[in-house]
């Protein structure tokens, strides 16, 4: 079933255009993004994020992401680090 947000998202909408375009101003915001493995909704993954911070949890769907023991701990990392230094990477398992 079409949505309006399904066609918001879609390669080269107008919205994901108007992003990139704007891209540049959003560039001193750090930000991870923490992508499922096993996502059945975000597919294909490349679309997850463009980031340098990025987390990939393996067998997590995409609700899943927002019980997982390792994005709890990747958060809290990330939140008392300083700014603009990068976090270690951390690693499922």
């Amino acid at each position: 079933m079409a949505s309006k947000v399904g066609d918001a998202l879609r390669p080269n909408s107008v919205l994901l255009r108007r992003l990139r375009t704007t891209r540049p101003k959003a560039k001193p915001v750090q930000y991870t993004a923490f992508v499922g493995g096993s996502d059945n909704v975000v597919i294909p993954r490349i679309f997850a994020s463009n980031g340098d911070d990025v987390i990939l949890l393996p067998n997590v769907g995409h609700l899943g992401i927002l019980f997982s023991p390792l994005m709890f701990r990747a958060v809290a990392d990330r939140l008392v680090a300083p700014l603009n230094v990068a976090p270690l990477k951390l690693k499922a398992g």
